[in-house]
């Protein structure tokens, strides 16, 4: 748990020196954009999950609050953020303990993310810098500069270990995205790895290798 801690707090630190960076490259950053793309606490989906967790499901929530809640307050300490934009995504491993699989249909509703984001609505609630709102679908659009910003979790694809890697089927995934509603950029998590493309982002995790990972 103080591993987890450490690195809640490096990842702010890290988005701050990098505001920073862009300003003194001539950049005015005064408005900040930050999903949460889903998978805030790994639940017990698994018997690999039962033995190893540190905590179970709903103390793991607390947690999992408590470090988001010290991220976004050290990016409030920020005098020249004048607004920060928070959705927040539904993700797999957020759905209620027991249910052995994500569900389609009303995912948001039997997700633990929404007990996360009633906590974090309820903490800022006198704060008018920062705004959080629930995804109630698998893809949520984000009006940029006058383009849609897709954020979702991530499973709706597959890669399979494939020779092209994440590449191939995050591209098909898009492409049929697009083909319905298209968006200049789709951030998503879930994958487990930080890669890019010219209008993607598979962000990075925060949870590290395991040995489940090593053999999967």
């Amino acid at each position: 748990l103080e591993i987890a801690k450490d690195r809640t707090r490096d990842l702010a630190i890290g988005f701050r020196w990098y505001l920073d960076a862009m300003r003194s490259a001539g950049y005015a950053i005064r408005q900040a954009f930050c999903p949460l793309l889903g998978d805030n606490i790994t639940s017990n989906l698994r018997e690999d999950d039962l033995r190893g967790n540190f905590l179970d499901p709903f103390p793991a929530l607390v947690f999992a609050a408590e470090r988001q809640v010290e991220i976004f307050d050290y990016l409030l300490q920020d005098p020249t953020i004048e607004s920060i934009f928070v959705p927040i995504i539904v993700g797999n491993h957020d759905r209620m303990p027991g249910t052995r699989r994500q569900t389609h249909t009303n995912r948001t509703n039997r997700s633990l993310c929404y007990l996360l984001a009633d906590r974090l609505n309820s903490y800022y609630r006198d704060e008018p810098r920062i705004a959080f709102e629930l995804a109630y679908s698998a893809h949520h659009y984000t009006q940029i500069y006058g383009r849609d910003v897709r954020s979702c979790h991530g499973d709706g694809f597959r890669y399979n270990k494939g020779v092209g890697g994440i590449y191939v089927a995050a591209r098909r995934y898009i492409k049929d995205l697009n083909s319905t509603r298209p968006a200049a950029l789709t951030v998503f998590g879930h994958h487990h790895q930080f890669k890019r493309d010219r209008d993607w982002i598979s962000n990075g995790s925060l949870i590290g290798y395991s040995e489940y990972a090593a053999n999967n």
